[in-house]
């Protein structure tokens, strides 16, 4: 088949309206005169779909004509094919009355309305469609009812009555990563900023001021994210705009493949043993457990405080080894570490118990991390790096629950045998940390 000649020549296939006098061969309303730029003595609502049309076709094996009607109506296309341009004319003529009918794009009435708000009606019919209300009653509701006023909330409260709300639903470890991002975001702005002048400009700005990868990158704005929807969640509507955070950029997974991690260098390690003992002796076991047993610092060592709780020490804590339960270890593997002897003499001195490996706040913590520039996980890296110089990869895998490409590609450059010796040759002491 071949299509011939200029379709608008068959009339009424040019217009997004119903066609006028001017369309040859086609429905006239009465008093409508169409052009190009639409009826002209009544405001008319664009249809959303072309109107009915005829496009000749000729068959190229025989040469005959034949004329084929399209039209769309309620979503549904209908096509036709005539040997007879009248017929054609004549179809095409119903099918548009009934595209026009059914549309309801065309009224015969007088309207002060003008295209756009006769389109923004149309909408708000669909809208309002299987419902029980009618346009006029979604109006009268909406005055009766007006959306409420921004609340002038300032962040430090907002954030504040987030972590009191969520307090009994999640984890103590992810209650403390809402507020370690929140207290820092409340910083960087200043706590009294109300909640509806925070922008994404601003989010951004302090992303990129923490200096971090895009893996932390990515856990901050999320984060941070999950305070504003619930800033904006009901029956709060605290922010009436979009969260400034939705549009901040989030790397994809293949982005943020971690690098080699970072380490304490064995006077790192040997300081801080000091000065907690002298300085702050409460966090002295938990920090032992973490640097020369290989215990993460979070999830597990919280798990491994609630087990203790709950079990009892026998099952989890001797002499000379500890227990990660399955329920708590990251993998879900349970696996046992053995002491070395220095970990093993740091015990007799501050024993392990519930409370002493969990022994203060997030506030705490954060500032020894900070003091001695300690890196996120830096104390079970530097565990395992030890671990695998000295006694292998293979071990070194099954004591701290990961792979061995893990432990292959990341610890065994990172420290040679004489530190991995000097690190397990840290023992308790009573001297004074000397800056």
């Amino acid at each position: 088949m071949q299509h011939v000649e200029n379709p608008a020549d068959w009339g009424g296939a040019l217009f997004n309206y119903s066609p006028g006098v001017d369309a040859p061969g086609l429905l006239s309303l009465p008093g409508c005169n169409s052009s190009p730029e639409g009826p002209h003595n009544w405001d008319v609502a664009a249809l959303r779909s072309r109107p009915a049309s005829i496009k000749p076709i000729r068959n190229q094996r025989t040469g005959s004509l034949s004329y084929r009607v399209t039209v769309t109506i309620k979503g549904k296309q209908r096509k036709k094919q005539f040997a007879d341009l009248a017929e054609a004319q004549a179809t095409q003529a119903d099918w548009e009355l009934e595209r026009t009918l059914a549309a309801g794009a065309l009224r015969p009435k007088i309207t002060r309305l003008t295209h756009e708000k006769l389109r923004q009606a149309e909408a708000a019919e669909e809208l309002l469609s299987g419902t029980e209300f009618s346009l006029i009653d979604a109006v009268r509701h909406l005055l009766r009812n007006p959306p409420a006023k921004r609340m002038e909330i300032t962040f430090d409260d907002g954030y504040r009555r987030f972590l009191e709300a969520k307090k009994e639903h999640i984890s103590l470890r992810q209650l403390g990563n809402y507020e370690s991002a929140a207290r820092r975001f409340a910083v960087f702005i200043g706590a009294n900023t109300l909640l509806g002048d925070i922008t994404t400009d601003q989010v951004v700005a302090w992303l990129k001021s923490l200096k971090c990868g895009k893996k932390s990158w990515n856990t901050y704005r999320d984060d941070l994210g999950a305070l504003f929807a619930w800033f904006a969640a009901a029956p709060r509507y605290w922010i009436s705009e979009k969260s400034p955070v939705d549009a901040v950029e989030r790397f994809r997974k293949r982005h943020t493949s971690p690098g080699t991690p970072e380490r304490l260098s064995v006077s790192q390690c040997r300081n801080l043993m000091v000065y907690l003992e002298s300085e702050r002796p409460q966090w002295v076991t938990f920090f032992a457990t973490a640097l020369f047993v290989g215990v993460r610092p979070d999830g597990e060592m919280s798990g491994l405080a609630a087990a203790i709780g709950r079990e009892g020490m026998k099952k989890y804590v001797s002499d000379d080894r500890i227990q990660i339960g399955a329920s708590f270890a990251k993998d879900g593997k349970p696996r046992t570490v053995p002491l070395a002897e220095n970990a093993k003499r740091w015990f007799e001195c501050y024993p392990i118990t519930a409370e002493s490996i969990r022994p203060g706040n997030s506030y705490e913590y954060a500032a020894i991390r900070e003091r001695f520039k300690i890196p996120y996980d830096g104390l079970r890296h530097t565990s395992e790096t030890a671990c695998a110089v000295l006694n292998g990869v293979v071990t070194a895998t099954k004591r701290h629950g990961n792979s061995p490409t893990i432990a292959n590609n990341h610890y065994l450059s990172e420290m040679t045998p004489e530190e991995a010796k000097d690190f397990y040759a840290i023992f308790p002491t009573v001297a004074r940390f000397v800056s």
